[in-house]
């Protein structure tokens, strides 16, 4: 049967285009002002479909799977209030600099305000959370194919989400069965990393550097490289646990902890890698002292957390190795100070044992170090990643982190580690959250394509725990009405319902079964619900910050 619809034959000339550049996965939301795009994508038979009922669920999925198969995903809602339930996604996205395409159907242009079901103003709802918007109306006669090529270009490596606005007027529907007679071929080419020309020898050479290494999806910088500057104590070499770099023991990973540290050195130096950091603790000893920085990096948009005077280059690691060995200095004594430091702190942390109360502190340890090398760890926002952070050194090498840093919120956490799964069924997945970003996720599991090689550990502690942590909440007389968000539930009927592995872990006993677990399950996905009491979670994190 030909294709004769004309919406679905666009269609079909814009799926092709993103086919070209780069893109072969499609999250969508069912619908009916989207049928066009969800059947022309279907039908071109160029991509993998997987249909999820909730639209911030979807946009977080793509967003996993952009994260772990490192090309950009389409995400494809209908009209009106779906739109705006992809906010959250697209500005994790944003702020990640991660390539997800969304196409949102519309309505006829001039419709909004007309009292038309399931319209909104579409356009610009992002706000400046993209990198580029387009607006199409696919029933129009006169648009040709090369206006998708000419205008999506080079989407592989735009570092960001694009929003593809796409009027239907009626009728849209294709015929039953029909099949695209557009024949276009379409073809980008790759674009080059360019490196930014500097001579590295006129910066600073007798300071002493702080190397900070923030959130990346690849380490900037390789092991011999790092080596080579803890063994020469050429600088301080600080380690968040989402820079994906190799953990080198001399590393400062447990400042947050630490106790009263005015005998150490000040950098006078920043050398920066990656994104966002989690330490609040770093980030206000350097902000303090206004000092200059170096950010090696080539993001799309390079933030500046540290109020520093900021250079930005892009050199190959290779360039950067040869001046750290040629231009850089030994800094010995200051250095060797604050490695003592990290030295006691760790010494004092792997001591923690099951001598204590069953609580979250003892728990993590155990937990990360039973998670095997070779893996994707995702961690939730709030102490999930934060516990994490803090036994860093725990983890097994080769072990690459996800984590939704770039808002760090609690919502998606679980669906953008559904998604990471789903882009590749060949590698084992281990997820650790709290009772709140999952049961605020769980429309991450309503969908027909639950990954088969994601283990979920949740710490249910009744209600979350950060917030008894922050000195500003804990000490209102209204905390318990104003901050903290009770929970009585379980995820054992959601487990029923969804069909998912369940066990309960409550004590010592069922920890040692679960770290077995952990090791033996690369198949299949399971949850283990983790319960501790909110005041045995309280003393041990306070034991943590006080020995």
């Amino acid at each position: 049967m030909p294709w004769n619809n004309l919406p679905s034959a666009n269609v079909a000339s814009l799926a092709k285009v993103l086919k070209a550049a780069g893109v072969d996965k499609v999250v969508f939301s069912p619908g009916s002002r989207n049928a066009p795009l969800t059947l022309g994508f279907k039908r071109t038979g160029l991509f993998d479909l997987y249909p999820v009922a909730d639209e911030r669920a979807a946009g977080f999925i793509a967003l996993g799977m952009r994260d772990a198969g490192r090309k950009p995903v389409v995400v494809i809602t209908t009209s009106g209030s779906a739109v705006a339930n992809l906010l959250p996604a697209v500005s994790e996205a944003f702020f990640r600099e991660k390539e997800i395409i969304l196409l949102t159907a519309d309505r006829p242009r001039g419709e909004p305000g007309n009292w038309t079901g399931q319209t909104i103003y579409q356009q610009g709802i992002f706000g400046d959370h993209l990198v580029k918007e387009l607006d199409f109306d696919l029933s129009d006669r006169s648009i040709e194919a090369k206006e998708f090529q000419h205008d999506l270009g080079r989407i592989q490596s735009c570092k960001g989400p694009v929003h593809i606005n796409c009027h239907f007027s009626e009728p849209f529907y294709p015929e039953p069965g029909a099949i695209p007679i557009r024949e276009e071929e379409f073809d980008f080419d790759k674009e080059d990393q360019k490196s930014v020309e500097a001579d590295l020898t006129t910066l600073p050479s007798n300071n002493l550097p702080i190397f900070v290494l923030g959130q990346a999806e690849e380490p900037y910088l390789k092991e011999g490289t790092l080596r080579n500057v803890i063994d020469n104590h050429l600088g301080i070499v600080f380690r968040d646990i989402t820079s994906n770099v190799p953990y080198l023991p001399g590393m400062i990973t447990s400042f947050d902890l630490w106790g009263s540290a005015e005998d150490l050195p000040t950098p006078d130096l920043i050398v920066s890698f990656g994104r966002q950091i989690l330490s609040k603790r770093l980030r206000k000893l350097l902000g303090e002292n206004r000092l200059s920085e170096i950010h090696f990096g080539d993001e799309r948009k390079v933030g500046n957390p540290f109020g520093s005077d900021q250079t930005v280059l892009n050199p190959p690691e290779s360039i950067l190795r040869d001046y750290f060995s040629s231009h850089l200095r030994s800094r010995k004594a200051e250095v060797v100070k604050w490695q003592e430091y990290e030295e006691r702190k760790l010494a004092t942390l792997n001591t923690q044992g099951s001598d204590h109360e069953f609580s979250e502190a003892e728990i993590y340890p155990r937990v990360l170090k039973a998670i095997p090398s070779g893996v994707n760890l995702h961690l939730a926002n709030s102490m999930a990643v934060r516990f994490a952070n803090t036994f860093q050194s725990l983890l097994n090498p080769d072990i690459r982190i996800y984590s939704n840093r770039g808002t760090s919120g609690i919502d998606g956490c679980l669906s953008t580690a559904v998604g990471a799964s789903l882009a590749d069924l060949q590698k084992t997945n281990y997820l650790l959250i709290g009772d709140q970003a999952f049961f605020y996720d769980i429309n991450g599991l309503w969908h027909q394509n639950l990954p088969v090689n994601l283990q979920i550990i949740l710490f249910n502690n009744g209600g979350g725990g950060i917030f008894e942590l922050i000195e500003g909440p804990s000490a209102q007389p209204e905390f318990g009405e104003l901050f903290y968000n009770n929970n009585d539930r379980t995820a054992e009927n959601i487990s029923a319902d969804f069909g998912i592995d369940y066990s309960r872990v409550e004590n010592l006993t069922d920890l040692g079964i679960m770290e077995a677990s952990l090791v033996e399950r690369t198949k299949g996905i399971s949850i283990f619900e983790v319960f501790t009491e909110r005041e045995h979670n309280l003393k041990a994190y306070s034991r943590l910050k006080n020995k």
